[in-house]
C-alpha cells in the first residue's frame, strides 16, 4: 500500500527558503556586486599609455644644392655628428666677390693716401697732419683685417670639405672598400688646413689688437688737439665702405656655418626627406631624427570613465606583459579632450577620445618611442 505524500504547507516552505536558500542567494549577489565594483574601480584607475619623444627635423639653413647626405635611413647618429653638407660653390663665389671688393678698397686707400700726402703740403698745422696719419693707420689695419678674414672664411670652407672627405675615406677603409693611401692623404691635407686656420686666427687677433691701439692713439690725440678737427670727407667715405664689407663678411660667415648640417641629438635617422644633388630652399626639411629613448609617457582618460587624476598624482608604469614597474607622477594635463593615437583604439574603425596626461620622464624602462605601456594610479 503506497504512502500518501503529505503536502508541505506554504508557510513552512517559505520558512525553509528563508533559512537555507535565501542566505546563499544573498551571498552570491554580494559576491557578484563586489566583483563588479572591483572591475569598475580597476578600470577607473588603470589606463593604457604610449611612450613619446620629441622628434627633431633638420632643415636647410640656407638655400642651395644639397651636396651630400652622410647618413643612411635608421642609422644611429651622435649629437653634433655631420649628417649632410650643402654645396659650398655659392658661398665660395660670395667670398671671392667680397675679396675683390676688399682689393678695390685697398687700391682706393693707396690712392687716398697719396692724395693726402699732396694735400699735407698745403696744411700748415702739424697736429692736423698727425691726426690724419693716425686715421690712415687705423684704416690700413681694418683693410688688412678684411683680407685676413676673407682668407679665414675660405680656409674654413675648405677644411670642412676635407674633413668630410677624410671621414668618408676612413669609413671606406674600415669596410675594406677604400684605399689607405687616399685616406691618409686626405687626413694630412685636413690637418694642414687646420694649421693654416690657426695661423690666420692668430694673425687676425694680432691685427685686431693693433687696430684697437691705433684707435686709442687717435682718440687720445684728438682729445689733446688745440681745436676740433674736421673729418676728411674722402676718408669718411672709405671708412663707411670698409664697414659695409665687414658686415658683408659677417653675413658670409653665417652662410658658411650653414653649409654643414649636424645631428641635434643622439638618436636614429627616422626619415630622409631630401637626397644629394637636390636644390633646396631655406627651411626645407632634410631629414628627421628620433632620440634613442622616449622621454615622456602620455596616457589618456577616456570619456565616460571618471577619475580624479591631477597634476602630482603618483602612478606606476610598466610595459604591457612585463612585471618591471617604474614610478612617476603626472606632470601636466591637456586642457582639452583630444583624439587618442590610433594604436590605442580598441576598435581600429572607431576613434576614441580622452584627456591626455603627460608623466614625468620614465628613463629606467628604456621605452621605445611609440611603445604602448600600462599606467596604474597608486595615489590620488
Amino acid at each position: 500500500m503506497a504512502l500518501k505524500k503529505i503536502p508541505i504547507p506554504l508557510h513552512r516552505r517559505a520558512e525553509i527558503f528563508r533559512r537555507k536558500a535565501l542566505p546563499l542567494l544573498v551571498w552570491l549577489a554580494a559576491a557578484v556586486g563586489v566583483v563588479q565594483l572591483l572591475e569598475v574601480r580597476g578600470a577607473a584607475l588603470e589606463f593604457v599609455g604610449v611612450a613619446q619623444t620629441t622628434e627633431y627635423v633638420v632643415s636647410a639653413p640656407i638655400a642651395g644644392n644639397l651636396m651630400e647626405v652622410s647618413v643612411d635611413l635608421y642609422e644611429q647618429v651622435e649629437a653634433g655628428q655631420v649628417i649632410a653638407m650643402m654645396n659650398p660653390e655659392l658661398v665660395l663665389a660670395q667670398i671671392l666677390t667680397a675679396g675683390g671688393e676688399v682689393e678695390r678698397l685697398f687700391a682706393e686707400r693707396v690712392a687716398l693716401a697719396a692724395q693726402l700726402e699732396i694735400d699735407a703740403e698745403e696744411i700748415g698745422r702739424d697736429w692736423e697732419k698727425d691726426a690724419r696719419r693716425f686715421d690712415m693707420d687705423a684704416v690700413d689695419l681694418r683693410v688688412d683685417l678684411l683680407r685676413r678674414n676673407i682668407e679665414l672664411a675660405t680656409s674654413r670652407v675648405e677644411s670642412e670639405r676635407l674633413r668630410i672627405a677624410a671621414d668618408r675615406a676612413e669609413a671606406l677603409v674600415e669596410s675594406t672598400a677604400g684605399s689607405e693611401a687616399v685616406a691618409e692623404d686626405l687626413a694630412l691635407a685636413y690637418q694642414k688646413e687646420l694649421e693654416r686656420i690657426r695661423s690666420i686666427e692668430e694673425l687676425v687677433a694680432q691685427l685686431q689688437s693693433e687696430h684697437d691701439l691705433a684707435l686709442d692713439r687717435s682718440r687720445d690725440f684728438l682729445l689733446s688737439a688745440p681745436e676740433e678737427l674736421v673729418v676728411e670727407p674722402r676718408l669718411a667715405v672709405l671708412q663707411r665702405a670698409i664697414e659695409v664689407q665687414e658686415l658683408r663678411i659677417a653675413e658670409i660667415n653665417i652662410a658658411r656655418a650653414g653649409l654643414i648640417l649636424r645631428a641635434p641629438v643622439f638618436g636614429q635617422v627616422r626619415s630622409i626627406l631630401a637626397t644629394a644633388g637636390r636644390a633646396v630652399v631655406m627651411g626645407q626639411d632634410i631629414l628627421a631624427i628620433t632620440p634613442a629613448a622616449g622621454d615622456a609617457v602620455v596616457f589618456y582618460q577616456p570619456i565616460g570613465r571618471p577619475s580624479n587624476v591631477a597634476v602630482g598624482t603618483k602612478v606606476q608604469v610598466r610595459r604591457l606583459g612585463d612585471r618591471v614597474v617604474a614610478e612617476a607622477v603626472v606632470a601636466v594635463l591637456s586642457p582639452t579632450i583630444e583624439e587618442l593615437p590610433q594604436t590605442l583604439w580598441r576598435d581600429p574603425a572607431i576613434a576614441e577620445f580622452g584627456r591626455a596626461a603627460r608623466l614625468s620622464p620614465v628613463v629606467e624602462l628604456g621605452l621605445v618611442p611609440g611603445e604602448p605601456v600600462h599606467v596604474a594610479i597608486i595615489e590620488l
